[in-house]
Order: C-alpha cells, then sequence, then structure tokens
C-alpha cells in the first residue's frame, strides 16, 4: 500500500453510469466498487485528484470521503511538516535578529513643515531604517531637530518596538502679524453676478449687479487713510453671488457591463514572513472574477508576525443591457440631479434648474444646469 500511491473517493449519488463512463474515459480510475446503488468507491492519481474533484461536484455527487494513501502521499506531508518547523526556526531567529534594528520611521504632527526635511535631517544624523536602536541617541535627535528646523515648538522622539517615533508641534503663526504688510487681495471663487455685498474692511472693487469671473479681485488688502495714504490690512467680507452650474452624464441604450453572478470560491492560508504556510494551490476556477483579500494578525501577543489571509473570488459575467432613454429618461433626471447636490454647500440657495439634452454620436448627453445663491469671496 504503501508504494501504490493513490487517492481513494466514498461518493454518494444517482445516475452513476453515465457520469463514470466519462470519467474512466478521461481519467485513469482503479479498484472501482460499488456498495450500493448510490454509493461507489474509486482510486485515482494523487495528480489528478483536483480536477476529478471538481467534476464529481459539477455532476451533482456528494464527496463522502477523500483520503490520499502511498509513499507520494508520505512525502508530501513529510515535506509540509518539516517545511513548517523550518519556517518557524528561520522566522523566530529572524526576529531575534531583528528587535535590534529600526524597521519604520513615523514623523507626526506635521502640517506646515515639510517630510521629506525631517527625513533629511534623520539621515544626515544615520538614522535610517534597519539602523542599529543602539546607535540612537534620542536626546541628541530632538535637540538636532529643534536647532535645524525654525517652525518647530516641541519635539520628542521614542523608539516603539521596531519603530521610531517623531512627534512635532508646529510654532502657532498669526497671520495678522507675520503678514502685516504682505495681505493678498480677496479674490472670487466662482463666475457669476453679484446680488449681495457686505463689507468688513479692505476696498471694494465691485457692486451689486456685476458679473465676476474666477479669479477676479474682489477687495484689495488696503484701506485710504484721512491722509489718502494706503494702509494694509487683511481683506474681510461676505459677498454673494447668481452662479450657474452644470452637472453632465451620458446615457447609452445599449451597454455591456460586468456583474457578479452570486458565485464565490474562498481560499484561507496563513502566511509568516511573505510564506504561505498551508494552501499552496491558491487558483480560481472562475474564467473572469473579481478578487477581494482580507488578512489580519492571529499573533498580537506573540512575538511571530503570523497572519490569516482570506481571498474570495467573485465570479462575473457579461451582459448586454438595453435600456430606451425615453423609458428611462425621468430616472436619469433624478439621478444627475441627486449627484449634483452632492457638490453643492449646504448654505448654497438654489433659485432655478432646468435639463438640456442633446444626441451625440449614437448617445444622450443630458445636462442639468441649476442657478444658486452662494458665497464667492
Amino acid at each position: 500500500m504503501l508504494f501504490n500511491s493513490g487517492c481513494k473517493f466514498v461518493i454518494n449519488g444517482v445516475n452513476q453510469e453515465r457520469n463514470f463512463n466519462k470519467l474512466c474515459k478521461d481519467y485513469d480510475l482503479s479498484d472501482i466498487s460499488r456498495k450500493s446503488y448510490t454509493h461507489t468507491s474509486f482510486v485515482c492519481k494523487i495528480s489528478k485528484q483536483k480536477k476529478i474533484e471538481k467534476e464529481l461536484k459539477e455532476c451533482g455527487f456528494e464527496i463522502i470521503e477523500k483520503k490520499e494513501f502511498g509513499i507520494f502521499s508520505f512525502l508530501k506531508n513529510l515535506l509540509t511538516s518539516y517545511g513548517l518547523v523550518a519556517g518557524f526556526i528561520c522566522g523566530l531567529i529572524a526576529c531575534i535578529i531583528l528587535s535590534g534594528f529600526i524597521l519604520k520611521i513615523d514623523v507626526v504632527g506635521l502640517e506646515k513643515i515639510n517630510q521629506e526635511e525631517v527625513y533629511s535631517i534623520l539621515s544626515n544624523q544615520n538614522v535610517t531604517t534597519f539602523c542599529k536602536k543602539k546607535d540612537i541617541s534620542l536626546s541628541s535627535l530632538e535637540k538636532t531637530l529643534s536647532k535645524n528646523i525654525e517652525n518647530i515648538s516641541l519635539v520628542s522622539a521614542i523608539i516603539k518596538g521596531n519603530t521610531l517615533v517623531i512627534s512635532i508641534k508646529e510654532k502657532v503663526q498669526n497671520d495678522e502679524v507675520d503678514n502685516l504688510d504682505n495681505f493678498q487681495p480677496l479674490v472670487s471663487k466662482f463666475d457669476g453676478q453679484i446680488t449681495n455685498i457686505k463689507l468688513v474692511q479692505g476696498t471694494l472693487k465691485v457692486n451689486v449687479g456685476d458679473m465676476v469671473k474666477v479669479g477676479q479681485i474682489l477687495v484689495e488688502p488696503y484701506i485710504l487713510d484721512s491722509s489718502n495714504n494706503k494702509r494694509a490690512v487683511k481683506p474681510i467680507a461676505e459677498i454673494e453671488a447668481r452662479v450657474w452650474q452644470t452637472f453632465k452624464t451620458e446615457h447609452k441604450e445599449s451597454k455591456i457591463v460586468s456583474r457578479r453572478t452570486g458565485k464565490e470560491q474562498v481560499v484561507e492560508n496563513l502566511i509568516f514572513m511573505g510564506l504561505n504556510l498551508t494552501n499552496f494551490h491558491n487558483e480560481c476556477d472562475f474564467p473572469s472574477y473579481e478578487l477581494k483579500i482580507d488578512t489580519i494578525c492571529i499573533s498580537n501577543n506573540n512575538i511571530l508576525p503570523i497572519y490569516r489571509q482570506k481571498i474570495t473570488y467573485y465570479e462575473m459575467e457579461t451582459i448586454l443591457i438595453e435600456e430606451k432613454f425615453e423609458e428611462n429618461k425621468e430616472k436619469i433626471f433624478e439621478e444627475i440631479k441627486q449627484k449634483a447636490l452632492l457638490y453643492l454647500d449646504k448654505c448654497d440657495i438654489i433659485k432655478n434648474e432646468y435639463f438640456n439634452v442633446n444626441k451625440i454620436n449614437g448617445q444622450y448627453v443630458v445636462e442639468y444646469v441649476v442657478e444658486i445663491i452662494k458665497r464667492i469671496d
């Protein structure tokens, strides 16, 4: 039995004669034994077991038992067992060695300071990934960063596991003081017609009823004092305008789309140091599919990084969908309207709306034009 390798199947199902004739023709089956009208056992080559199992399931048979035997099965299990032990030992040695090195550098708290500037200073201090933890002086590193970056208020450096964490607090800047003589004019953010103006400070350059373009100056950053001299101030105003925004969508009456059939295939693996410890056959049987991979760590309280990986294959099919424009016009109008509302601000006031429909190159182009009152300053 040891030298006669194979895989034994015990199945349950009806109409076995017709399906077994096909299986015997395609594969080399042996030791076929029919225990009852519905129960049959047979032996196949180990290399063919996956294909035979697939065909049995497609024919509607229930697989009661599947068992490998022989020298090839013994060698396969032996290699797998020794491979796991060797992988475990190699991983343990790698973890012990890597525990003395920095594997990641995180810089947090940055808003205006360029992150590359921080990394450049760290590199000049020979602090990079895979450098030794014992070679890093955290206090010296904090002083160097504070000295070389002007806008740092506070900085702290800690080593957490294999990660060097640099926490930076930037200096608070006062625009009114820092930019006293460098204020920028207030410009329009939209094209439109001005409907209302509330000026707080600055010199107004537009009036109610004026048409303005994006980038046009609304308020200059200065005022004229009693001596008619310019004095720099930060321009502040609330300016509303009537703005027209257009949203477009296209509709084809015939289109080919891909969708899920509802069938799926799931493969689960255990991953250690990038090595698959369980399943070496991750191929999908579907001709067309979508792929989703979920990975979670199952060794949070263990020094060894072991992950459970779940791979889900969703079978896809391609179909032709026909939707006549006239029959679906109201639905299309409502969809583009709802999408347009996502881009409008809550404070925008809709004054008017209308649709334009054009047929270009065999497809319909729908425009949704909305007239709103909004802040443009």
